[in-house]
């Protein structure tokens, strides 16, 4: 019998990334069964407010953020792209009329 071979790890920071963007993602997923449950879907929840699509467009974020960059193409900077914008809105929306 030999030494047990140890598994790759993922770098540190990648690892961080990639837990916090599943953290992210199963709120998210909490927040849509919920919503099922309760049949409703109002402003007042997180679904209806809007907030649980942050969290899943944050989860994303963080996922190519933790993609090497060998890994993309053209689609990965297009959601890159609209991630970016959709978050620029979310910081500095717009007045409604």
């Amino acid at each position: 019998m030999g030494l047990p071979i140890e598994k790759p790890r993922l770098d540190p920071a990648i690892e961080s990334k990639l837990m916090a963007a599943v953290a992210l993602a199963e709120l998210a997923a909490a927040d849509m069964i919920e919503a099922v449950r309760d049949g409703d879907i109002h402003p007042t929840t997180t679904v209806g407010s809007g907030n649980t699509l942050i969290l899943l467009a944050d989860a994303l974020r963080l996922t190519v953020e933790a993609t090497p960059p060998s890994a993309h193409d053209e689609k990965t900077a297009i959601l890159k792209g609209a991630l970016e914008y959709f978050f620029g809105l979310t910081k500095n929306p717009e007045p409604t009329q």
